[in-house]
């Protein structure tokens, strides 16, 4: 025997359909609106990135790329108690080096709060191309995702001071984990 009972009802469904058709089409364009911003950000920050006249290229253990302004690497994971050793390499205007300048390396924990530590040029160690290495211990920073802040003080005669400060937050792609 065949029911004869439906739990659809069509007359339902268009009075739904035109009663909310109006919400619909104002999320419809939120969604239009925000995908247009996101695009017209994401193409200014390339804008200013690469309007600086210079890179700053991060390196984790010798001779493994993990990030730089044009490239984004997997993340690579460090058991605690692990020594994390950073390559510091920039390319700066006007042919300086980063021996010709001062500067100071500030890697932080962004899982936790208050964890960071400050590494001024006399604590880094200078490569033999002009690069630093700063070594970090995870101990000290603690479990968690590591980021990197770059200071650098650029001779700029514009500037009462004589220098120009430029700050560079860079994601080495670095986890930390027991």
């Amino acid at each position: 025997m065949k029911s004869r009972t439906s739990s659809f009802n069509l007359t339902l469904l268009k009075k739904d359909l035109t009663r909310f058709a109006p919400a619909w089409a104002i999320y419809g364009i939120v969604l239009l609106l925000v995908t247009v911003s996101y695009e017209h950000r994401a193409a200014v920050t390339q804008y200013q990135m690469y309007s600086v006249g210079y890179a700053f290229d991060m390196k984790v253990k010798p001779y493994m790329r993990l990030a730089s302004c044009e490239d984004i690497s997997e993340m690579q994971t460090f058991i605690v108690g692990s020594d994390v050793k950073i390559l510091v390499a920039a390319e700066l205007p006007d042919d300086l080096t980063l021996p010709d300048v001062d500067f100071t390396v500030t890697v932080y924990n962004v899982s936790q709060i208050d964890k960071e530590k400050v590494y001024p040029k006399a604590d880094c160690i200078e490569t033999e191309e002009g690069d630093y290495v700063v070594l970090v211990d995870s101990d000290e920073l603690g479990i968690g995702v590591y980021m990197v802040r770059l200071t650098v003080q650029i001779p700029d005669t514009d500037y009462p001071s004589g220098f120009r400060k430029e700050v560079v937050k860079i994601n080495p792609h670095v986890m930390v984990k027991r």
